[in-house]
């Protein structure tokens, strides 16, 4: 899966998949996965139109909140704060997308094991982005995921219950 966090860009997102979409080779079917598309994760205050915002959604990329702690550590109140200031100032900014089923955190601060899961799951959202196969130093190279399995997994609570998020 391929996304990409825009961080109020003037058009970080917007040429990123024009660049996606001159690569499609010519006639190509988006929902037979033809077509290269990409998840842009978003702060309301990015350059990217609303207009603009249903074209890349209508050409099949995915658009969605960066929800943001600001990079600080946060406890389960913070970040049921945090999660429904951002979903909603951006659904302000682009009230024409579908709500989004994935979500991935501005820095990715961890810090409880469980909350981050079920409070996603309470917003809808499915898919936990919250892995970067990035920098070179810590990955040395090694394909593969760090789970092992290369497939996405579900989250569980303390208790061992499956959380519907992936």
């Amino acid at each position: 899966m391929m996304a990409a966090d825009d961080h109020g860009t003037g058009s970080g997102t917007a040429s990123s998949f024009a660049r996606l979409q001159a690569g499609d080779p010519s006639g190509c079917d988006v929902d037979a996965w033809e077509c290269a598309r990409a998840t842009s994760w978003l702060y309301p205050e990015s350059g990217l139109s609303r207009e603009d915002s249903i074209e890349l959604r209508d050409a099949g990329f995915d658009l969605g909140a960066h929800v943001t702690t600001h990079c600080q550590n946060w406890s389960e109140g913070s970040l049921r704060l945090a999660f429904p200031r951002s979903l909603r100032s951006f659904r302000l900014a682009y009230p024409d997308l579908p709500p989004q089923a994935g979500s991935r955190l501005h820095c990715i601060a961890w810090s409880q094991m469980t909350s981050q899961p079920a409070i996603e799951r309470d917003w809808g959202v499915r898919l936990d982005m919250n892995y970067y196969y990035w920098p070179g130093a810590w990955v040395s190279a090694r394909p593969g995921f760090m789970t092992g399995s290369g497939l996405p997994l579900r989250f569980s609570d303390l208790a061992g219950g499956l959380v519907d998020v992936y």
